[in-house]
């Protein structure tokens, strides 16, 4: 085995290695976050695991520089493929019947596949309707939710007369809305 040779090797595996580690400690930074209540949807979290399993597929040593007879190749170590040591056992790489080649190709179907497992723009929570009598959390302006038929839409919170409000408007989706105290709507 010739050092030069294994050198590039090394350092391809090194430099893919990183380029990996980095899509890893990306996804356990969101499942920290998820776990510390800053990160509050699943999707986030298919989403980091999703590139996450892409980038470890794509980082498999399967490219030319990962090749120990590719790598020999460009320092003529090995004249051309035609004389290449695996071709002999395992046909020619870019030949559609070869070893490789079917790794290739199955390499490809899963990241593929991979990218079907979470795409973005899934949502995966179910929106519950309310009932009468369900205890209502403080919403965000702009969050909208369904009661009773109606579609209630948080417009904004504000203080007057010493008395907090959270104003909601509540409507059938018709363009008219009746507006509410949040607090009053939670009593009924």
């Amino acid at each position: 085995m010739d050092k030069q040779i294994i050198g590039k090797l090394l350092d391809r595996a090194i430099s893919v290695r990183t380029a990996s580690d980095k899509v890893h400690e990306a996804y356990v930074g969101v499942l920290r976050a998820a776990y510390a209540g800053s990160i509050t949807k699943e999707e986030d979290i298919l989403a980091a695991k999703r590139d996450m399993m892409i980038a470890v597929v794509e980082g498999l040593p399967l490219d030319n520089p990962d090749c120990y007879f590719c790598v020999a190749k460009i320092f003529n170590e090995i004249p051309t493929c035609l004389d290449c040591p695996y071709k002999k056992m395992h046909g020619n790489c870019y030949e559609t019947d070869s070893d490789f080649k079917k790794i290739i190709k199955a390499k490809e179907a899963l990241i593929s596949a991979l990218h079907s497992y979470h795409r973005d723009g899934d949502t995966y929570a179910e929106e519950k309707p309310l009932g009468v009598g369900d205890v209502v959390k403080r919403r965000e302006t702009g969050d909208t939710w369904s009661c009773c038929g109606y579609t209630i839409s948080a417009v904004g919170d504000f203080t007057a007369n010493g008395k907090h409000y959270e104003v909601v408007a509540v409507g059938k989706g018709d363009g008219k809305a009746d507006f509410f105290n949040l607090s009053d709507l939670q009593r009924a």
